[in-house]
């Protein structure tokens, strides 16, 4: 049941286990069994705590549940140990069938993706992106990526290049992850050509109820969020060559993923942030959604989210980038994944009521695809995005496709 996703149906379950557990030590497992599968997340301290008192043969077994935890949250190093723990302790088929799926995950890949963007101030963008990752040791991931392409609005135009090397999925312990980048991103042709360092880093730290806390801090363009291997993206520029693409910002944000009810996937995301603008502008933002499950089915997800938005800038209405004194919205987000054989479709529907600067309201929202299916080593895709803002009739759309080769 909790591998369907049948969370509620679970907990009863759990309850009886634990009043037959008292006289019968190999029920008590099975519902430690039953524990450690339900959550997506469980560090080693909680299943050696569950595990206190158990035969030999029980501990293999919960090492392999400790194995299969680490590698959901992508902790492949604690994954690797466990899963020796295991066939050390007697699991030998299952420990290296379980570590023949880890070093398979291990591989090392890569992707290229053309990506397209236009918007109602006539902004054009198009470029490639190259990318790569390795893993060194199962301790962490080095990435690399490069770029290339142009940036236009009317009669002004910029070729845009730049790189970034960065190393994520770096547990330094089973509850913290970290992860950064390096790199630039260099514009030329009108005025505001030039280069930028851009980077990023960030720190997440996980809870034994499967919440999380992320902070992160970023050194950015404007235009840097359309090379994330992202879909969603917005644009704020108004005037290109007023504000000059190498236009740099600064700043941070920090998140916090709430698990709310046991034997359910009821979940609390709030997010608040702050940017330090090149011209001494500073923008605060804030986001939250409650998201509510209605499916949660091995190749089936799908979830509801009611949200809300809010902006600010200390000095607004500058003229070459959107900058209003306050920009919020209410929305209803629909979110699903869907996953059949090697066929994997993501699509998001999120209607919103916005309310302009002026206190002026009207409707808008976001929506997006993400196709994609595996053929051989490859997983090959294609995704669009479009968002529309009544208030000003604003509106903008991406494209993308991605091919992404695993070379196992």
């Amino acid at each position: 049941m909790a591998l369907q996703g049948r969370r509620g149906e679970v907990e009863p379950l759990f309850a009886v286990a634990a009043v037959a557990a008292s006289d019968d030590p190999a029920c008590r497992a099975r519902r430690w069994r039953a524990t450690a599968i339900s959550p997506p997340r469980r560090t080693r301290r909680a299943l050696v705590a569950a595990c206190d008192g158990c035969t030999p043969p029980l501990r293999a077994d919960l090492a392999l549940l400790e194995g299969d935890a680490a590698v959901r949250r992508g902790d492949y190093a604690r994954a690797a140990g466990a899963y020796h723990d295991a066939v050390a302790g007697g699991a030998v088929l299952r420990g290296v069938v379980a570590a023949d799926r880890l070093a398979r995950a291990l591989a090392p890949g890569a992707g290229l993706r053309p990506v397209f963007f236009g918007d109602a101030n006539d902004i054009r963008l198009s470029e490639g992106v190259a990318s790569g990752f390795f893993w060194p040791s199962p301790a962490l991931r080095l990435t690399a990526q490069a770029l290339a392409g142009v940036v236009e609005q009317r009669d002004v135009d910029y070729t845009r290049t730049g790189a970034t090397i960065g190393v994520d999925r770096w547990y330094v312990r089973p509850d913290l992850e970290l992860a950064g980048r390096a790199g630039f991103e260099n514009y030329a042709g009108g005025a505001g050509s030039g280069a930028l360092a851009i980077a990023d880093a960030s720190v997440r730290k996980y809870f034994r109820d499967t919440s999380t806390l992320t902070l992160t801090g970023r050194r950015e363009s404007l235009l840097t969020a359309h090379d994330d291997n992202e879909i969603r993206a917005w644009n704020r520029i108004i005037d290109l060559e007023a504000l000059g693409p190498s236009f740099a910002v600064d700043g941070g944000r920090l998140g916090l993923d709430k698990h709310l009810r046991d034997g359910a996937d009821d979940r609390l995301y709030a997010e608040l942030g702050i940017q330090h603008y090149e011209d001494g502008n500073v923008r605060g933002t804030g986001y939250v959604h409650y998201q509510l499950p209605l499916d949660a089915r091995p190749g089936s997800w799908t979830v509801l989210r009611p949200n809300g938005y809010v902006e600010a800038f200390s000095d607004p209405d500058r003229p070459a980038y959107f900058s209003p004194r306050v920009h919020s919205a209410i929305g209803l987000m629909g979110h699903t994944i869907q996953e059949h054989g090697r066929v994997r479709l993501e699509a998001e529907l999120n209607p919103q009521m916005i309310i302009g600067s002026a206190g002026d309201v009207a409707p808008g929202g976001h929506a997006l695809v993400d196709l994609s299916v595996q053929v051989g080593p490859a997983r090959v895709g294609v995704a669009g995005f479009g968002f529309w803002d009544g208030t000003d009739d604003y509106w903008l759309w991406r494209a993308m496709a991605r091919v992404e080769v695993a070379f196992r």
